[in-house]
């Protein structure tokens, strides 16, 4: 099946390189939904679409993402090589050899700091006794995802989980695999969300989600 890659970005200094080694490791359609101060430009060689982000956060860029992807098959990923492209091939690995709807990767790898590993494992905790999925990382920002998953469901993203809701809203029908990655420490560029005002509102914005969902909206 056909690929789409969708990456998000604002302001990320390495994009170009995240390009070009997506581009060494699979053949695929490669989507930046930007909304940057000034927007990347690639080199004439890169086979890749960007298009300026009009709506606000990652979780509305990547369906904006997906409304012009022509794949099958939809993979997000950051756009700061904290998700390391070379990982790509397990989860089409994993997808086809156990013809899974959703492909979640999950951080065997961690160099976060300690305080940014112990608040994911927190919000992992609490998601995983709010909504009852039994998968590894509720708060992972790459995954794929059969574009038929997503036809049949309704996105109303809040913030950055945008997983989240897709594992949670496909539940009933939904078969579910996971992939270990390496999560590098970022390299440049500004986090969107830290311990900072962001990322205290991120937080907020992710138990208003899961009650959302629980709640059935």
């Amino acid at each position: 099946m056909a690929l789409s890659v969708i990456t998000c970005t604002k302001n990320e200094p390495l994009v170009n390189e995240l390009v070009n080694k997506i581009q060494k490791v699979v053949d695929a359609e490669i989507i930046i939904v930007d909304k940057s101060t000034t927007p990347p430009v690639f080199s004439s060689d890169a086979t890749v679409k960007v298009v300026s982000q009009k709506s606000d956060g990652i979780g509305n860029a990547f369906i904006e993402g997906v409304e012009i992807a022509k794949g099958d098959l939809i993979l997000l990923i950051d756009g700061d090589l904290q998700h390391d492209p070379l990982d790509i091939p397990l989860f089409l690995d994993a997808q086809a050899k156990g013809s899974y709807d959703l492909v979640v990767g999950y951080k065997a790898v961690n160099e976060e700091s300690f305080s940014r590993r112990m608040v994911s494992k927190a919000m992992n905790f609490i998601a995983e006794r709010r909504l009852h999925l039994h998968i590894k990382d509720y708060m992972s920002g790459f995954f794929l995802v059969k574009r038929d998953v997503l036809k049949k469901i309704k996105l109303n993203p809040k913030g950055y989980k945008i997983l989240m809701e897709i594992a949670y809203k496909s539940r009933s029908f939904a078969e579910v695999g996971e992939v270990p990655i390496t999560f590098h420490r970022r390299k440049a560029g500004e986090s969107k969300v830290g311990f900072n005002m962001r990322g205290i509102k991120e937080v907020k914005r992710i138990w208003d989600l899961m009650t959302e969902l629980k709640r059935g909206k």
